[in-house]
């Protein structure tokens, strides 16, 4: 898997499930994906949202949300 090209990488993963994507890299990479935190796994997203603070203006709250 190491130095293929996005294209070469997408076809090589083109109906894998997703068990069969975790060996490989486990295999290739020797990353366990179960063990990854939370932030790195399927269905995790980072958004922003401003909220009104009177009275300095706006100020940004990061919020991490993991599905299941």
């Amino acid at each position: 898997m190491l130095g293929k090209s996005k294209s070469e990488a997408q076809n090589y993963l083109k109906g894998t499930q997703a068990r069969e994507k975790n060996e490989l890299l486990l295999k290739e990479f020797g990353i366990n994906y179960n063990t990854l935190p939370a932030m790195f796994r399927l269905g995790s997203s980072v958004f922003r949202v401003k909220i009104a603070s009177p009275p300095f203006g706006l100020y940004s709250k990061c919020s991490l949300h993991t599905l299941y």
